[in-house]
């Protein structure tokens, strides 16, 4: 597995495009573009095919990978749990 090798408990955060919009169109907004929420949308729907479709390197998930649901979750959850997750992947593994 060529996904950091050496790794011993290697994860993927995702989330729910629909949940990751909202907060994705206020950040944008926040930097005085004018888009909707809508084209927001769109355009990460674009994003995310063409990262895990493109020739070169596309964004999947490694074998052995341990997948993270963040939808919902804030910075400090998301870490909360991937620490949690690992911790127990290690344990599992000792």
């Amino acid at each position: 597995n060529r996904h950091l090798p050496g790794c011993r408990c290697k994860t993927l955060c995702h989330g729910l495009t629909s949940r990751t919009c909202p907060r994705r169109h206020k950040e944008l907004e926040g930097y005085g573009e004018d888009i909707t929420e809508s084209e927001v949308l769109v355009q990460l729907i674009e994003r995310d095919t063409r990262d895990s479709t493109r020739a070169v390197a596309p964004l999947k998930p490694a074998k052995d990978a341990h997948l993270l649901d963040t939808t919902g979750m804030g910075i400090d959850e998301v870490l909360q749990a991937a620490i949690e997750m690992c911790d127990a992947v290690l344990d599992r593994n000792a």
